[in-house]
């Protein structure tokens, strides 16, 4: 058996001590966790519409606060329709294009607000007898005012996933919660 210069034998180590084994454990947990909570959790496309458009709803509220008239919602082939009501007309101002895999449906209050009224000094014009009237369009069936006030509203957002509800109180605040069938 070899010895050491100082006398005492000395024997070779072959192996890993049980607390070499436990650190490199722990290494790997610690590694595990991190990759783990660092990758980011995959929501729905639904999930995701809500939100968009929960995160959108304060921008038509000040919209209309902003430009001092009402703007429309109104959910039209497919999409989301903005609306703005000029000259006696509801016009389309944009839109938000619905993915094809997505399902919506828009649920507004019973009451409809109307569009602005005549302000102080302002004409209206009335059609004289005899004068066809022209069928216009319906107003949007939810509104922002431009007092900051809404139609309180809700809509439905489904994929193959899950379903969404993006629910909208008078005040134009907007919440976003997992539907329950």
């Amino acid at each position: 058996m070899p010895t050491s210069r100082a006398g005492t034998s000395r024997t070779l180590q072959r192996g890993v001590t049980l607390v070499e084994l436990l650190v490199v454990i722990m290494i790997m947990g610690v590694v595990g966790a991190v990759v783990l909570f660092s990758v980011p959790a995959r929501i729905s496309e639904a999930e995701r519409a809500a939100r968009e458009l929960a995160g959108q709803v304060p921008a038509l509220s000040d919209a209309a606060v902003t430009s001092g008239r009402t703007v429309g919602l109104d959910l039209r082939e497919g999409r989301l329709m903005l609306l703005g009501y000029e000259n006696d007309r509801w016009r389309e101002t944009g839109g938000v294009p619905i993915g094809p895999d997505l399902r919506l449906d828009l649920s507004p209050a019973d009451e409809v607000l109307p569009p602005d009224p005549p302000s102080e000094g302002q004409l209206i014009f009335y059609r004289p007898p005899g004068e066809e009237e022209e069928e216009l369009p319906p107003p949007p069936p939810v509104l922002f005012s431009p007092t900051g006030e809404a139609t309180p509203f809700s809509v439905r957002i489904e994929d193959e996933e899950a379903a969404w509800v993006v629910r909208v109180d008078a005040m134009a605040e907007a919440g976003v919660a997992r539907a329950e069938d």
